[in-house]
């Protein structure tokens, strides 16, 4: 292979696995690994053949990233809750955590006056 051949192949395993990336995040990966490949000459082949075999793992966290990733059901508000008892020392404090998408829905203290009512109002304005 001549000098320009293992980083033109390392080139094309790169655009073959931006290829394989959702539409909108295409061109900011493969920017980002044709700068990889140019600061590293010696190790292109290595790193963009390391591009290809993880590109599908990355594409399932650029997916989960996006808004498409929050389930049908949870964007409905149709949460899975589970309750949660946020203080081991006093398991009158529930929150409510979605299953599915990690959502907390905090309620605060059932059943009683809160002991210091700013702290409490504060944070419970902020869910």
């Amino acid at each position: 292979m001549s000098a320009a051949g293992p980083g033109a192949f390392a080139g094309l395993l790169c655009r073959l696995a931006a290829a394989l990336l959702p539409r909108a995040s295409r061109e900011r990966y493969l920017a980002e690994w044709r700068a990889d490949l140019a600061a590293e000459p010696q190790q292109a082949l290595r790193y963009a053949w390391s591009a290809l075999v993880h590109v599908l793992e990355l594409r399932r966290v650029v997916l989960e990233a996006g808004t498409d990733a929050v389930p049908l059901r949870c964007r409905a508000h149709l949460h899975a809750y589970v309750l949660v008892h946020d203080n081991p020392e006093d398991r009158k404090y529930v929150s409510r955590h979605c299953r599915r998408c990690g959502y907390i829905k905090d309620d605060g203290r059932s059943g009683s006056q809160p002991q210091d009512g700013l702290a409490w109002g504060v944070s419970m304005g902020v869910h």
